[in-house]
């Protein structure tokens, strides 16, 4: 059902980006990475998705799930940017 709901409407991996975006906003860092899980199931994979999901990773606290998302966000996109500073921010806190 979930596969073929996401197929059957192209904004639905966005849908829930924005809904996990909305989540962080509010300080549900829990909510925010479920949310972003369910978009990165949905969609191609996405260098942005990923990052979004490390950066609500890393205000839960949970570094090295967000190292690992920030990989698949480069595996994805070598020369994403705001993937690559997380990373960098990560190396030099550790």
């Amino acid at each position: 059902a979930f596969a073929r709901a996401a197929q059957a409407d192209s904004g639905f991996a966005e849908a829930w980006a924005n809904r996990g975006t909305s989540a962080l906003s509010y300080g549900d860092a829990a909510l925010a990475i479920s949310r972003y899980r369910v978009a990165i199931r949905a969609a191609s994979p996405s260098p942005v998705y990923c990052t979004n999901l490390a950066h609500a990773l890393l205000v839960a606290g949970y570094p090295d799930s967000a190292s690992v998302a920030l990989v698949n966000a480069l595996v994805v996109d070598s020369t994403f940017l705001p993937a690559r500073g997380l990373i960098e921010q990560l190396d030099a806190e550790r």
